[in-house]
């Protein structure tokens, strides 16, 4: 959709496997990933064009 960050991709992307490892759904962990990086303590990856970028496409099965 538009350009984003490398660092703030990865941020995503552990969040995002972590959860998901944890049980959560794809969609539900992407969700916690997106919510854990906007309110992240720092307030580094806030921004939504950081992270609002990523959607899921498909189907696993």
């Amino acid at each position: 959709m538009w350009e984003v960050s490398d660092a703030g991709t990865a941020a995503l992307m552990e969040a995002f496997y972590r959860h998901y490892r944890a049980g959560a759904g794809r969609a539900r962990s992407l969700q916690l990933a997106q919510i854990e990086l906007a309110r992240g303590a720092d307030g580094q990856w806030a921004d939504p064009g950081i992270w609002s970028a990523f959607t899921l496409v498909g189907s696993w099965r």
